[in-house]
């Protein structure tokens, strides 16, 4: 089968050295990538990726995974890279342990090139961690920027009195006139820009406490003590758009109550005012908790004759008396309306309504 001399002997053996030698190498990398944490799996260049982040799948394509070189995603796709955590094949997906809200949006960024610009303060923070952790110094840096944006100091001047803020507190309400003020693409705006103030033709005193507001969260309780105040918040609440404030401030100070789907309401200022009066004691008598901490956006249940409830309502105000003689019957005006509250429990034997 040879030739004479030989050679086609030397040839086959050659041939086989070599595919012995090939076999070992590929061994060598099975056992490589089996036992070293720095090989892991790789994705290969198709047209899609797909990639599952906690319990949530994204498709994408290997460009975009690339836009920052150095990154891990990068890495992922670059088989002579090495990576520092290893991707996991599983289910016809790449899976990353990581928080998939916050991957949503580097990939928006890998394929956009910036950050949305309606992104809280809790995720801008929680990306700079993912940051960190896939290495992508562009999308730090972004961040970085964003945040500083959030926290810078505002200049604003409310009916001639100076306030300074930062955009994140004005930017609490993101649909009121304060958070659009900020936004350059909004017109038809009242709040004006001069010499790098904003200014408002409001008053400075109701401003001093939205803005307390807006800070905090919650407004001060003490306002209930206040009609003027609660008067002025509601209309500034309702001018400058600040929806939760309005809720918030009807919470706060309102009395609601519900007879059989008719609702009354009374100011909780006007209650703690009135404290000898028959609303005192509707409030008194049918609150679960204190009159003055209810829930002014949960009206208090009464099952009566609404008719006869809402002129009982009407004349919430009268005082309630002790009467001199309870073996004589009424001789108040108000004699119906009184033995109306007795069957609702408001009124003693001893007690009847009048001014």
């Amino acid at each position: 089968e040879n030739s004479a001399d030989g050679s086609g002997a030397k040839y086959e053996f050659m041939e086989e050295d070599t595919m012995l030698e090939n076999d070992l190498v590929a061994n060598e990398d099975q056992e490589e990538k089996k036992y070293n944490p720095q090989v892991g799996n790789r994705i290969e260049f198709d047209d899609l990726v797909c990639l599952q982040v906690s319990n949530t799948k994204f498709r994408t394509t290997w460009q975009t995974l690339m836009r920052e070189p150095g990154s891990e995603l990068a890495k992922m796709c670059d088989p002579e890279a090495v990576l520092l955590r290893p991707a996991i094949f599983k289910n016809g997906a790449y899976f990353i342990d990581r928080d998939p809200e916050r991957f949503g949006l580097i990939l928006e960024y890998l394929r956009d090139g910036e950050l949305r610009r309606s992104i809280s303060e809790d995720l801008l923070f929680g990306l700079l961690s993912e940051a960190d952790y896939f290495r992508l110094p562009k999308l730090k840096e972004e961040v970085n920027f964003r945040l500083q944006e959030k926290f810078a100091v505002i200049k604003l001047n409310v009916g001639g009195t100076l306030f300074e803020t930062t955009q994140s507190t004005l930017r609490k309400e993101p649909n009121s006139v304060l958070a659009k003020a900020l936004d350059p693409d909004i017109s038809n705006n009242p709040v004006f820009i001069k010499d790098g103030t904003f200014f408002l033709d409001r008053n400075p005193d109701t401003f001093r406490v939205i803005l307390e507001y807006l800070r905090q969260g919650q407004l001060n309780p003490n306002i209930i003590f206040s009609k003027d105040l609660i008067w002025n918040l509601g209309k500034e609440a309702e001018y400058l758009k600040l929806s939760n404030l309005k809720e918030e401030l009807e919470k706060l100070t309102s009395f609601r109550i519900a007879v059989r789907g008719v609702e009354f309401k009374e100011s909780k200022c006007t209650l703690i005012a009135e404290p000898s009066s028959l609303l005192a004691r509707i409030a008194n008598v049918f609150c679960e908790s204190s009159d003055i901490n209810s829930d002014g956006s949960k009206p208090i249940q009464i099952d009566t004759d609404p008719d006869w409830f809402a002129n009982l309502w009407r004349r919430r105000l009268l005082k309630i008396v002790k009467r001199s003689d309870v073996t004589l019957p009424p001789g108040s005006r108000f004699k119906d309306l009184t033995e109306f509250a007795r069957k609702l429990e408001l009124l003693d034997d001893y007690e009847e309504l009048g001014f």
